[in-house]
Parts: structure tokens; sequence; C-alpha cells
């Protein structure tokens, strides 16, 4: 059993991003995201799987602390393609496809 506390000082700025391939793979499972913030570098990947009885969320979440905005999201897709945006606001659900690049953005909590 393990309990988890999370000590945090104050609310923070959180995006997400819902990624949809292209050909067979429309999840984009295999996808990484590199996103610059300030002086700070995230780097996520788009996974499937989990353990038993339980799977991750497809969407990549991205804490972004006390920054309101990542200066600069890149996204290298399983195909090898890499997209990049830049100044992506905190606050928002990002849909980015790697045919048409940004579909959508709403505010998080509108899911």
């Amino acid at each position: 059993l393990a309990i988890y506390r999370n000590d945090t000082t104050g609310p923070g700025h959180t995006l997400s991003l819902d990624l949809r391939g292209k050909g067979g793979n429309t999840s984009a499972i295999g996808a990484r995201i590199r996103a610059q913030i300030g002086d700070r570098v995230l780097v996520r990947e788009v996974r499937s799987g989990g353990s038993f009885q339980s799977a991750h969320e497809l969407p990549v979440h991205l804490g972004l602390g006390t920054v309101p905005k990542a200066d600069l999201i890149e996204i290298r897709w399983p195909s090898g393609r890499v997209t990049r945006h830049e100044n992506v606001n905190a606050g928002h659900r990002y849909r980015i496809s790697e045919a048409e690049g940004l579909i959508s953005s709403r505010p998080l909590g509108d899911d």
C-alpha cells in the first residue's frame, strides 16, 4: 500500500495534448512530445497499456508550474514527421492532428 501526499504551495498551470496520428495509428501511440517551458524541458510519450485491468489515458498532460504557457511544443510523430507549436497557453486541451495540425482548443474542465 502506498499513500501519496501533494505538498504543492498553490495552483499551477497545466495543458493537455490529445494527438491524432494518421494511417493505422490514429491514437498516435509512440508520439514523443518535447516541451520547452522557460529554461526547463519536459519530454513525454503517448503510451497505451498499463497494468492488470487498467490503462493509461491517451491525452498527454504537461504541468507547467507557475509558467502560463509553453514556449515551444515539438511533436515527433511515429511516422518520423516533426511538428512545432509555439506559445501554447496553459489551461487548455489541444487536439492536434498529424495531418491537419491544430484542430481544436477548449478550456480544461469543459469535458
